[in-house]
C-alpha cells in the first residue's frame, strides 16, 4: 500500500507552532489549537501560500498586510478571550484573526472598510465556527451590537478613538498593538472606565493601557495621528 506524503503546509503549520510560537510563551491550549485548526494560507495571496507560516507579514491586497504569526498570537494571548465573550475586531482584513477568535469560542463581529477585503473575509469566515463580517468605517466600530466584552485591533495603531471605548461593557477591555512616541510597537491592554449604567463611560477622553510586550505589526489605516511640523 502506497504511503501518503505529508502535507507540506500542515508540516509548516506545526513547525510554526512549535518553533515560532511556543518558545515565545504562546502556550494557552485554546489559542494553540486555533492556530492548528485555521489554515493561514487561505487568507493570503494564493501565490504566497508556501510562505503562509513564515514569521513575516503577508500582503493581502488593497495595500494591506497581515501581521506575522507571533504578533497575532501575542495580541490574542493578551486579550484572554473566554468562550462566549462578544468581541469586536477592528480591521478584519481577509478574516484570519476573526477565524482564530471564532475557533476559540468567541462571538465575533469583524469590521472592514475595504470592500474587496470585506467580500473575501465574508466568504472565508462563513460557516461554523463563525464570525460575522460587517462593512463600515473602522473608526466607528459597530455600535449597533454594542456593548462588547473586548475590542481588538488587527494592526498597529497610534490612537484609540473615544467612540470605540464607548462600545465596551463596563470594565471591558481594548487590546491593540500601540505605536509609541518612540516608534516602538507594544501590545497594550486597556480597561473601559466603570459607569453605573453598565456601559463604558460616555464622552471619556482616552483610556489607560498596560503595555505587555514589544510586538512589531503592519499599520492599520485610520488610526494614525496627524504629523506635526518640526524644524
Amino acid at each position: 500500500m502506497a504511503s501518503v506524503a505529508p502535507d507540506p503546509l500542515a508540516l509548516a503549520c506545526t513547525a510554526m507552532i512549535e518553533s515560532q510560537l511556543m518558545p515565545c510563551g504562546i502556550i494557552e491550549p485554546r489559542l494553540i489549537a486555533a492556530f492548528a485548526a485555521v489554515p493561514r494560507e487561505r487568507f493570503i495571496l494564493e501565490e504566497r501560500a508556501a510562505l503562509a507560516y513564515a514569521e513575516t507579514v503577508q500582503p493581502i491586497g488593497e495595500g494591506r498586510w497581515m501581521a506575522a504569526p507571533l504578533a497575532t498570537a501575542r495580541l490574542l494571548m493578551a486579550a484572554e478571550v473566554a468562550p462566549g465573550e462578544r468581541v469586536l475586531l477592528i480591521g478584519a482584513g481577509t478574516g484570519y484573526t476573526a477565524a482564530l477568535l471564532a475557533e476559540m469560542g468567541a462571538s465575533v463581529i469583524a469590521v472592514e472598510a475595504e470592500p474587496r477585503l470585506a467580500e473575501r473575509a465574508r466568504a472565508l469566515i462563513a460557516g461554523p465556527p463563525s464570525a460575522r463580517l460587517v462593512e463600515g468605517p473602522l473608526g466607528e466600530g459597530w455600535p449597533d451590537d454594542a456593548p462588547y466584552d473586548a475590542i481588538l485591533f488587527d494592526g498597529a495603531v497610534e490612537f484609540v478613538p473615544d467612540a470605540l471605548v464607548a462600545q465596551l461593557k463596563a470594565n471591558g477591555r481594548i487590546v491593540a498593538i500601540l505605536v509609541g512616541a518612540d516608534g516602538i510597537h507594544r501590545v497594550g491592554v486597556g480597561r473601559a472606565p466603570l459607569h453605573p449604567t453598565g456601559a463604558a463611560e460616555p464622552g471619556r477622553t482616552g483610556i489607560a493601557f498596560d503595555l505587555v510586550t514589544e510586538c512589531p505589526a503592519p499599520p492599520l489605516p485610520t488610526f494614525r495621528l496627524p504629523k506635526t511640523f518640526q524644524f
